[in-house]
């Protein structure tokens, strides 16, 4: 199983993985968790991108994105199963998964603007590399405050801000249009204004 979800920041597509990643035992790849990791590494690329790009709500360039996908993928662990999230986000990132994996389902999880924007300003992220658990203060509020179920700190992502929203809302309305007329009729739809529960559910059973 190779599912790539698609879809605006904050519409879903990390805590669906994670949920697949845990239930099925299958990879999760997320490009945006690998560029945080390598800035906090103090790694020359993930602190590049961060300071110039994610970090303002911009796109990392493709030839850097494109390089650190194919060089993930290209991973024995990966060669039959994974979920990879926040990747494309471009038409050029698309044409460029075709060419390193054979075989996976483009699936688009679709919201509307006003709760891409609840989510995002409400988002926690466990600061636990090992768990990364995604929790939000309105919609799925963790049971000790500002603590994750695993004990670790409760965080904001750095591009998770008012100031940073409306540029990654910018670039994914300008980008997605030849994403979307790139991959055509491959692309699975979703209705993500539903709970997590019932968007997970309803992917299983598209692979049922």
């Amino acid at each position: 199983m190779k599912i790539v979800p698609l879809g605006p920041p904050g519409v879903g597509k990390g805590t669906l993985a994670k949920k697949i990643s845990e239930n099925f035992q299958i990879p999760h790849i997320s490009t945006g968790d690998i560029f945080r990791r390598l800035a906090e590494e103090g790694d020359p690329i993930g602190a590049k991108a961060r300071d110039e790009y994610w970090g303002h709500g911009n796109l990392v360039p493709d030839e850097i994105t494109n390089e650190l996908v194919r060089i993930t993928l290209a991973k024995p662990e990966y060669r039959e199963n994974f979920i990879l999230d926040g990747f494309p986000r471009t038409r050029d990132q698309a044409e460029a998964l075709d060419t390193f994996v054979g075989d996976y389902i483009p699936l688009l999880l679709t919201a509307s603007d006003q709760t891409i924007r609840t989510r995002i300003l409400n988002r926690l992220t466990c600061s636990n590399k090992d768990c990364e658990g995604i929790y939000n203060s309105v919609t799925k509020v963790p049971k000790y405050a500002r603590k994750c179920d695993c004990g670790s700190e409760l965080i904001r992502r750095k591009d998770d801000n008012k100031k940073a929203l409306p540029i990654r809302m910018a670039e994914y309305q300008k980008n997605s249009p030849g994403v979307l007329a790139y991959y055509g009729g491959r692309v699975l739809e979703i209705d993500a204004e539903q709970s997590s529960e019932k968007i997970y559910q309803e992917v299983i059973n598209l692979f049922s």
